[in-house]
């Protein structure tokens, strides 16, 4: 049989953890600026990510419990735009949900990258639910097969939370829900590079009552977008927080503007980005990065919506 050349394609994603693969042509449009509000049915899904890229490459897929597992991309289903797309899960080994069978299968996957054509030089930067932090050379992924592989070993009590891909000369930003951020450099230094089996080095100090909101790796020119859950939020530049080491507090660069605030998200201002909130109430709020004011550290910033009494903001997602 003649061996098929490789053809551009588009692989989206979506929050619901559903994956199609679309005609190269179906670029997405641009998106509108405003602000909007909306009820958020049962079964709505939206795009998270959209990626071009080639149907001879490889999806890499993790897990909660901190294993990655392949799927290629010629794999997927081809699409239309209507069409909503698969299930991640459904298109991976069963190995993938053995040592699931107590999630839902939306909650399986935590995070999706292409794996990259060239991995020197490339790393995966992984966050756990109990603050450890990791940095594991892409090219210990030359070994993944259907059966998986490990990318960082946790505790019973614990989960992966996180995962980005990242290089030396970048930054990562972690914040707490007391609004706190640390950033510091990715090197050998604040990062050194572990094996696949190690747990990793715990990322910041947790004051009583505190949790980890989000992770991000950036460049020392970006810009962050940080959420609270009653409606507050604000862009800042990143190097406005103090460049610091890891395992230190950080820098406050949040003040609520209500007692029984807490910061929600925190994600990277790329701009012309969606940003998804969800709510206690099941409502489903949008904004555009572009909204959002910018505020020094010493600000709440602004209410991007009002919310209802008792309610809540409890999840931020982009959509790029």
């Amino acid at each position: 049989m003649p061996v098929l050349e490789p053809e551009e394609t588009i692989v989206e994603f979506s929050h619901k953890h559903y994956v199609r693969r679309l005609p190269a042509t179906e670029r997405p449009r641009s998106k509108s600026r405003e602000k909007s509000v909306s009820s958020l049915e049962k079964n709505e899904d939206f795009i998270v990510t959209s990626n071009l890229t080639k149907t001879d490459r490889t999806l890499v897929v993790l897990t909660p419990n901190g294993k990655a597992y392949p799927l290629k991309v010629a794999d997927i289903p081809s699409s239309n735009p209507k069409d909503r797309g698969t299930p991640i899960v459904g298109l991976l080994s069963p190995s993938a949900t053995k040592d699931s069978t107590d999630r839902a299968l939306s909650e399986i996957t935590i995070a999706h990258f292409i794996l990259p054509e060239n991995s020197e030089g490339v790393d995966l930067v992984t966050l756990t639910q109990q603050g450890k932090i990791k940095r594991l050379p892409m090219l210990e992924f030359a070994e993944l097969t259907n059966r998986g592989i490990t990318v960082v070993k946790l505790k019973e009590d614990d989960r992966l939370r996180s995962a980005s891909l990242s290089k030396v000369g970048e930054q990562v930003a972690v914040a707490t829900t007391g609004g706190r951020v640390l950033r510091f450099d990715v090197d050998d230094e604040q990062l050194p590079p572990m094996g696949r089996t190690a747990q990793g080095s715990q990322v910041t100090r947790l004051r009583k009552q505190e949790q980890l909101v989000g992770c991000v790796t950036l460049d020392s020119e970006d810009s962050l977008v940080l959420f609270s859950e009653l409606g507050w939020a604000k862009r800042m530049p990143a190097g406005s927080v103090r460049l610091t080491n890891r395992g230190e507090i950080g820098t406050q660069a949040f003040r609520f503007a209500e007692p029984s605030d807490s910061l929600v998200g925190l994600l990277r201002a790329v701009p012309g980005t969606d940003v998804k909130l969800f709510t206690t109430s099941g409502r489903f709020l949008r904004s555009t990065i572009d909204a959002i004011a910018f505020w020094g550290k010493d600000a709440a910033g602004d209410r991007v919506f009002d919310l209802n009494p008792g309610e809540k903001i409890i999840k931020v997602v982009s959509s790029q």
